[in-house]
């Protein structure tokens, strides 16, 4: 469906208050992309149903577009302090759209744009999302025919690094979770491209807080609020998100309030917050400065010398790796990992800048990581930092063949963090 027909649709099938809202400016239309047609759907809807009781607490100024990806149908919906949690949606497609296609952002995006204009945005994404990883599934096409030669134009090669979503289709692959996913460097062209300005991306989904998500999202927003760790199915709790977060001038708010609701258990319908949950807040303007100081300090530090890989043993992981998950990496702390690797004062000059980065961090005492022991859970150390960090490791190699993904390590030579942080220039 071309985007000229979907906005003349969408503006015909608007009630008039859609139309006046369109007429006035926000001072912040947060963005919320569900891609919930996949093995946490009833999670999605819970949330959704938040989302719509919350709306009554949106002030003059903020509004909210809301694009719902569930049983078969994709609406979008349009809130501002008015609109009752009832409301329709303000535009539904014609057909089932594939939530992973980054062409789908972009018209969610640009729809946004016309029915809901404003000086700046947030944007949350919500679904399964694997952080540092290659997309097992970009047949976009499957899905959604009609758009396949845009979403190729947009996509490019399929082999590309870190995912977010699943997208099963309804009821085609439902709800098998090996539906199609989006790669961050997607994501990030597809924010970029619609010339909207983002204050902060939010991921209320798993393992996306890690410098190679972030640092493909340096130029597409100020700031990047997600978790390190697989997070609660409950997700955040929308109606004191849109109170106390999502609208916050301080984006931190969103991680801030994340975690008192996690910890008071408020908004926990199904019981999750119970495995834990770490957060954090990053700053991405001095990421290119990370990632140039990374790179000669790694190299300094003599990090792999004779093709040895780093010993990582008694860092901070946030995954196990194990075959309950697919192998996926140990995601372990960027913070530890870098202690680690250099010496203790170069350690101490490259978390200072880190330091600056990352702008709030929290989390509970342990949290469920699929460990093999201890029913499952880690202990959160001392000195963690809430954002993850690959380390090439020799068993991602020797079990690549077991692993979801492929070779892990040949996989992160795909992201431009191994480039940019001088993973390369070490020959890994």
């Amino acid at each position: 469906m071309g985007f000229a027909l979907l906005l003349l649709a969408g503006s015909s099938a608007c009630s008039k208050h859609h139309d006046e809202l369109a007429d006035v400016p926000a001072e912040r239309t947060v963005i919320l992309y569900f891609s919930a047609e996949n093995s946490i759907a009833t999670f999605g809807n819970t949330d959704v149903n938040e989302i719509k009781q919350g709306a009554s607490y949106l002030k003059e100024g903020q509004k909210m577009v809301l694009f719902f990806d569930y049983g078969g149908t994709s609406s979008i919906y349009l809130f501002d302090r008015h609109t009752p949690s009832s409301a329709s949606p303000a535009y539904t497609f014609a057909t089932n759209q594939d939530a992973s296609d980054p062409h789908t952002l972009l018209t969610v995006l640009n729809w946004a744009k016309v029915h809901a204009p404003a000086m700046e945005y947030g944007m949350v994404f919500w679904s399964h999302a694997d952080g540092w990883l290659l997309p097992f599934n970009t047949d976009y096409e499957a899905s959604t025919p009609s758009s396949s030669a845009q979403s190729k134009a947009l996509n490019g090669p399929s082999r590309k690094a870190q995912s977010f979503g699943i997208d099963d289709g309804y009821p085609r692959r439902f709800p098998t979770d090996m539906g199609t996913n989006m790669s961050i460097p997607d994501l990030a062209a597809a924010l970029q491209n619609s010339g909207l300005n983002f204050r902060y991306v939010y991921f209320d989904a798993c393992s996306m807080q890690g410098l190679e998500v972030a640092y493909d999202l340096r130029h597409a927003t100020d700031y990047v609020i997600a978790s390190p760790m697989s997070t609660p199915a409950d997700g955040a709790y929308y109606i004191d998100q849109i109170q106390k977060g999502l609208f916050s001038a301080d984006p931190a708010d969103i991680a801030r309030t994340y975690m008192d609701d996690v910890k008071s258990k408020t908004g926990n319908t199904y019981g999750t917050y119970g495995q834990g949950a770490v957060i954090a807040a990053l700053k991405t303007e001095l990421l290119d400065s990370l990632a140039h100081i990374t790179a000669l300090m790694l190299k300094r530090n003599g990090v792999g010398a004779n093709y040895e890989y780093p010993t990582m043993d008694g860092v901070q992981a946030y995954c196990a790796y194990s075959p309950q998950i697919f192998y996926r990496p140990d995601y372990f702390d960027a913070a530890q990992a870098m202690r680690k690797l250099l010496s203790p004062a170069d350690a101490e000059a490259w978390c200072q800048l880190f330091d600056q980065i990352v702008v709030y961090k929290e989390g509970t005492s342990y949290f469920y990581a699929f460990a093999p022991y201890n029913s499952g859970y880690f202990s959160l150390q001392e000195g963690y930092s809430g954002v993850n960090l690959f380390v090439p490791q020799k068993k991602y190699t020797d079990y690549a063949n077991l692993c979801l993904y492929g070779d892990l390590n040949e996989a992160f030579r795909c992201t431009s963090w191994y480039k940019a942080a001088g993973w390369q220039d070490l020959g890994f």
